[in-house]
Parts: C-alpha cells; sequence; structure tokens
C-alpha cells in the first residue's frame, strides 16, 4: 500500500468550538472516502464535502482510499478547490481488500474523530457543521435518506426518530449503515478494550455494519456510551454492491457467508432462524443463497477469502 500526499497545506483556524461560557476541544478530524472502479472527481461524496467544507476548517484531513480494481492516474490540483486548507491523503489497494480491514487501518491513524464514507453518499452541511461542532459523543450518527426515506438509523425494520432520541435506552438496539458514522478516539479504545480491532475481520463486505453494532451493544452493557444524532446524508443503496463489483456470484457468495459467520460469531435466535430458512430456500433454488457454503463456512468459521 502507497500513500500520496495530494495537499501539505494544514488548515490554521484552531479545533475548538464555543458552546454557551466554555470552550471544547474537538481534535483532529479524519474523513475516510473509500473509493471503487472510480475516479476521485466522480464521487458524489468527494464532490459534496468539497461545497460542505468550504466555509468551516477545523483541522480536517481528507484520507482517499482506492480500493481497485485498477491503479488511478492521479488527477492534478486539489481534490477540494474550494477548501484547500485541508490536507488530502490517498491510498491504494487494487486487490480490492475487504471493508473491515480498510476501516480497522484507518481508524490506527492519529486522529480525534473519525469519520467513514463510501463513495456516492451525499454529505449535506448539516453533518459536515455536526461533525466538527458536535462535542461529547462517542458515536455520531447522521440520518441516511435513501430515495426519500430514512434508511438508516433504524431499530430492527423501524426508522428510529432521531430528533426525538439522545442517548436513551430506546436506541440501545440501534443499527446504521457504516457511510457516515463519526468514531471518537475513546469509542475506538473501548472496543480495542474488548475485542483487539473496532470492526470484525472475519467479516469482508456484507456483515461488516452489523457486527460494529452487535459489539456496540455489548459494549454499552459494561460502560457507558453516548450517542449523539445529528446532520444528514443522502445514501445509494448500492453502495456495497459498487464495492464489490456489482457481481452477483459475488453477492450471493458474500450473503451466505455473512449469515453463516453471524451465526457463528453472534449466535441468536434470529439469526438461526433465517440461517435455517436461507440455506433450505439455497437448495430448493427459491433463493439466492449457496447452502453448501453456507454450511461449510459455519462448519470452518472463515470467510472463504481469509
Amino acid at each position: 500500500m502507497q500513500a500520496v500526499y495530494y495537499a501539505r497545506k494544514i488548515c490554521q483556524s484552531q479545533s475548538t468550538m464555543l458552546a454557551g461560557n466554555a470552550t471544547m476541544y474537538v481534535g483532529k478530524i479524519g474523513i475516510l472516502v473509500l473509493l471503487y472502479g472510480k475516479l476521485p472527481s466522480e464521487s458524489k461524496t468527494i464532490s459534496s464535502l468539497n461545497s460542505a467544507l468550504k466555509a468551516n476548517c477545523r483541522n480536517i484531513e481528507l484520507v482517499v482510499w482506492n480500493n481497485g480494481p485498477e491503479k488511478l492516474e492521479i488527477e492534478s490540483g486539489n481534490l477540494l478547490p474550494d477548501a484547500q486548507e485541508i490536507a488530502i491523503k490517498f491510498f491504494e489497494t487494487v486487490e480490492n481488500r475487504p471493508l473491515s480491514d480498510i476501516y480497522n487501518e484507518f481508524l490506527s491513524m492519529s486522529y480525534d474523530r473519525f469519520v467513514i464514507f463510501d463513495d456516492d453518499s451525499v454529505v449535506e452541511q448539516s453533518y459536515a457543521t455536526a461533525i466538527q461542532t458536535e462535542a461529547g459523543f462517542d458515536l455520531l450518527i447522521p440520518r441516511a435518506i435513501c430515495n426519500g426515506r430514512q434508511e438508516s438509523p433504524r431499530i430492527g425494520s423501524r426508522p428510529l426518530d432521531v430528533d426525538r432520541c439522545e442517548d436513551k435506552s430506546e436506541d440501545s438496539n440501534v443499527f446504521a449503515i457504516s457511510s457516515g458514522l463519526c468514531i471518537s478516539a475513546s469509542l475506538r479504545e473501548k472496543f480495542l478494550k474488548i475485542y483487539g480491532q473496532v470492526f470484525d475481520e472475519n467479516f469482508v463486505f456484507y456483515g461488516v455494519d452489523a457486527t460494529f453494532f452487535y459489539r456496540l451493544r455489548t459494549i454499552r452493557r459494561r460502560q457507558a456510551v453516548k450517542i449523539s444524532y445529528g446532520g444528514q446524508i443522502l445514501h445509494s443503496l448500492s453502495r456495497l454492491d459498487t464495492l464489490a463489483g456489482e457481481s452477483s456470484k459475488f453477492r450471493r457468495l458474500e450473503r451466505s457467508c455473512d449469515i453463516a459467520l453471524q451465526l457463528r460469531y453472534y449466535p441468536s435466535f434470529f439469526v438461526l432462524r433465517v440461517f435455517v430458512k436461507k440455506v433450505i430456500g439455497g437448495f430448493f433454488g427459491v433463493a439466492n443463497y449457496d447452502s453448501l457454503l453456507m454450511v461449510k463456512t459455519l462448519i470452518s468459521s472463515r470467510h472463504p477469502r481469509r
């Protein structure tokens, strides 16, 4: 893996905010944009960040990560022409590395806040402001809208009313997509003490989001974790398919492995029921799952790519 630095001009504004009469330290913010199969200039995320961040710069670095399938000819000029104070780092792994590996490597960097985006999320001004000014949280989750409907965060199949929920018991089973998550360094340390890593590297693509929140639930049973909700992004449901190469064969393999590994590492009656249903459905050809692969993965406890 190679890092290429596009810009080295660091923002000179202080990474603090005023709240009433108190000054709160925000710290250094790292923003990851994970590319697959497109140039940085084709990324809706980078384009929207250029617009959303131009008014404010609070010690932000943009980490652009090309995950393949081909090396990119780096475009000349700044990727953020309207926010030129922001430093930009470029990483390239054309072998299409697992999302969990990339997220964990990003989280090993020296930031106080880690923001994860895919390459086709539109970041609205409200969320760009929230990641710079919201204080006191362990995890910040934006409202993610897809085709006019809130996809994330949610409780089961029900969208969570983020305007009414602030660190209440009703969000103990919250789930959110990984794109848009803002993880504090303090929450990272809580994960590391229990699991040794934040995202579960037994999972490659599907299941990476869900298992983060499975782990978070365990942590919240042991100690306080403050979850805040603020701002909004526009999200595409094709995210994982795009990152994976939009192969139906790939989706079938990943979904099969995901259910089997969830049953192995995060067992519950619900997951067991889904596993049995998909194995039977795959065997009779009424579900797009590989029954034999599901059983093999459950027995081996490993993804085929591991």
